[in-house]
């Protein structure tokens, strides 16, 4: 309650994000105070019940992916109370958030502590850094008639990385896998995306078209693909709809076999319910898949995208533990894109491989973009992990 209690005070009026899931809130390294998710629930719901705070429940919706997490807001009455007890700025001391997350590869992702080394202690030092710059700017979404439909602060991006027990002598657990960083605007569709202002400028949306594949290329060959798009596939004369080879391509980072992939793909594609409640475009998509398999089979589909990208084939069909280790190249190059814009002081919001600034900005973008290489800063090789 002290915990909740302190974060409302500190606000100053500002929504605060809150969890009600029942899990481990995590070790010491996140934890500090050891507080468990059950008084944090009994915590909320005493709050709620006695008018203290204004509390807003978060909700997912499964057939988009979009979603809202709950937030609390300090109400009159617990203001008055804080003013009565002569509450200030000095009552509490404050705890900095760990960034560098580490969670395990199982299905629960219960986080995990690990052993500091030099990537770990630069890499918190950076987020750091970007972080302050997001605090000091403007960060809203604006709708109908200029208003502002919401708006983000008290910024504390992470890095969540996958932990597959790997260690040696120097590094502790190695952050080479997974790694990538959400912010609360991941939620939001494109078109809200389309409305994010940053200090009251527009912004634009840079995406990184074929992000994992081109992120092999360049890691490999120095630059991207260069025989246009690599999801293009025409196989015995048959034109491959995009998607079926961008969905298969992703499945192949993860899976160790043709079966595997095809399984999955089919899973994928399947119909859910009976009547089907998925999105008409989703719908759409599986019938593309279903008319597709009358005239190729999955398999030859695979082996033909596997003949296109023979420079970069063998890092496909490795399991799952390789698969987070090229999303983990993937993750670092978007954040080499994100330091050097926070080094410039250009705000940058990541949405997974796309990057938001403001619009005058965008050459500046383009270059960096064009001219950073994927980094390992582990020195760890994609090798290692055969």
């Amino acid at each position: 309650m002290r915990m909740l209690l302190c974060n409302l005070f500190y606000s100053r009026g500002d929504k605060i994000r809150v969890y009600r899931a029942k899990r481990s809130l995590g070790s010491e390294r996140y934890n500090p105070l050891n507080i468990g998710y059950r008084s944090v629930i009994s915590s909320l719901d005493a709050l709620i019940k006695d008018g203290l705070i204004i509390y807003e429940l978060g909700y997912k919706d499964l057939s988009t992916g979009e979603g809202r997490v709950s937030t609390m807001v300090v109400s009159d009455k617990l203001r008055g109370w804080f003013e009565a007890v002569d509450w200030d700025y000095q009552t509490a001391e404050l705890l900095p958030e760990e960034v560098v997350v580490v969670r395990n590869q199982s299905q629960t992702k219960d986080i995990i502590d690990y052993v500091d080394g030099p990537h770990s202690i630069w890499l918190r030092e950076r987020l750091k850094e970007y972080n302050n710059l997001l605090n000091e700017c403007d960060i809203v979404v604006v709708g109908k008639n200029d208003l502002i439909q919401a708006e983000y602060s008290d910024h504390c991006l992470k890095r969540k990385f996958v932990s597959y027990e790997m260690h040696d002598s120097y590094e502790g657990d190695l952050l080479a896998f997974g790694g990538r960083m959400y912010g609360p605007w991941c939620n939001l569709n494109s078109y809200q995306r389309a409305n994010i202002e940053i200090d009251g400028e527009r912004t634009i949306e840079v995406d990184l078209e074929a992000s994992h594949i081109n992120v092999l290329y360049r890691l490999i060959t120095g630059k991207p693909y260069q025989g246009g798009d690599p999801y293009k596939l025409i196989v015995d004369r048959v034109i491959v709809p995009r998607h079926i080879v961008k969905q298969m391509a992703t499945i192949m980072q993860f899976t160790g076999s043709i079966q595997a992939t095809t399984a999955t793909l089919e899973n994928h594609y399947r119909e859910k319910d009976i009547p089907d409640t998925r999105p008409t475009k989703e719908i759409e998509r599986s019938k593309e898949y279903v008319n597709l398999k009358l005239r190729l089979r999955p398999s030859e589909v695979i082996e033909a995208y596997l003949d296109k990208h023979s420079e970069v084939a063998h890092y496909y069909l490795r399991g799952k533990q390789f698969g987070h280790n090229i999303q983990q190249i993937e993750s670092s190059f978007v954040f080499e894109v994100v330091q050097q814009l926070t080094s410039a002081n250009i705000p940058v919001l990541t949405v997974y491989d796309s990057f938001i600034v403001q619009e005058r900005h965008k050459e500046h973008l383009m270059h960096i973009i064009n001219t950073t290489q994927p980094v390992n800063r582990n020195m760890m090789t994609i090798e290692d992990v055969i």
